[in-house]
C-alpha cells in the first residue's frame, strides 16, 4: 500500500498492476502497483523497471522517485497522450509528421543505448506525445535489459509485445540470440510503418507476424527513401538493420534536406 497520505486516482489497471496518479504538494507523480494476483513475470518486470530507471537519465523518460513498498514503483508524471490513442483517433499520419515523431523517438533510443540499455517494448501505447509539436516521451521499462546481458523469457515465450517485437525476441523464430540496439529499431520500424499506413501489426496471424504490407501500396505519397528506411528497419536478420545514428541521419535528411 502507499505509505503517504497524498490523494491518488487510479488511471489504468490490468490483471497484474494498477497505475495510480498521485496528487502531492510538489506536483503529481505516478505509482505503479502490483496487484495481489500478479504472477512471477509481472514481479520480475517491476524489478527490472526499477533497475532500468535507477540507471537511466533522460528528460523524455520517467525519473525514478523511489519504491513506497516492494510491490510499488514511484516515477515522475509525464503529461501526454499515447501515440496509440492518437492513431485510433486520427488514422494514418502525413509522412512528415510520422518522420518527426520517429526522429524524436530515435534520438531517445540512441541515448538510452549509449547508456547501455535496451527498451524492448517499443509500441504506440508506450510512446507519449507530449506537446503541440511532435515531441515524444518513452515509458514502461519493464522489458528493459542492459546491453550484453542474456534476455529473460516471458511465459508466452517472447519478450515485448506480439506484432511489435523483433524476430530475435521470439523463441523458435530461428533468429534468437543476443538482443542489440537494432532490436529496438525493428520495433521502431513497425511503429513507423503503422503511422504511415494505419496497419495494426497485432491483426496479423502468427504465421504472418513479420510480413508487412508494402508502404508504397498503403501510403503511396511516402518518399522512396522513407520506404527504403522502413524496409531496412523491418529486416528479419538483426545484422541487416541500420544503426540508430543511420536512422537518425535518414530521418533528418527527409525532414530537413540534410545530406547523409
Amino acid at each position: 500500500m502507499l505509505t503517504h497520505p497524498n490523494p491518488y486516482q487510479m488511471i489504468a489497471q490490468s490483471d497484474h498492476n494498477q497505475i495510480l496518479l498521485v496528487q502531492a504538494p510538489g506536483g503529481c507523480y505516478i505509482v505503479k502497483r502490483l496487484q495481489t494476483s500478479a504472477n512471477q513475470q509481472a514481479r520480475l518486470m517491476l524489478s527490472q523497471e526499477v533497475r532500468a530507471l535507477q540507471a537511466l537519465r533522460h528528460p523524455a523518460i520517467p525519473s525514478f522517485l523511489g519504491q513506497p513498498s516492494p510491490t510499488e514503483l514511484a516515477i515522475s508524471f509525464i503529461q501526454g497522450e499515447t501515440l496509440g490513442a492518437y492513431l485510433r483517433r486520427n488514422g494514418p499520419l502525413p509522412w512528415q509528421q510520422a518522420c518527426s515523431i520517429a526522429l524524436n523517438l530515435t534520438r531517445i533510443l540512441v541515448n538510452i543505448h549509449w547508456q547501455k540499455w535496451l527498451h524492448r517494448d517499443i509500441k504506440p501505447s508506450n510512446i507519449l506525445l507530449t506537446g503541440t509539436g511532435h515531441s515524444v516521451a518513452l515509458i514502461d521499462f519493464g522489458n528493459a535489459i542492459q546491453i550484453g546481458t542474456l534476455p529473460f523469457l516471458s511465459p508466452l515465450r517472447y519478450n515485448g509485445t506480439r506484432g511489435y517485437a523483433a524476430p530475435e525476441q521470439y523463441e523458435g523464430s530461428g533468429y534468437r540470440g543476443a538482443h542489440k540496439a537494432q532490436t529496438d529499431f525493428f520495433s521502431l520500424g513497425v511503429v513507423l510503418h503503422q503511422m504511415l499506413t494505419g496497419h495494426n501489426p497485432r491483426s496479423l496471424p502468427v504465421s504472418l507476424l513479420f510480413d508487412f504490407p508494402p508502404v508504397e501500396q498503403l501510403a503511396p505519397f511516402s518518399p522512396p527513401i522513407l520506404v527504403q528506411l522502413v524496409e531496412a528497419l523491418l529486416q528479419r536478420d538483426l545484422s541487416q538493420r541500420p544503426s540508430g545514428l543511420v536512422v537518425q541521419q535518414y530521418l533528418e535528411r527527409l525532414l530537413y534536406g540534410s545530406t547523409l
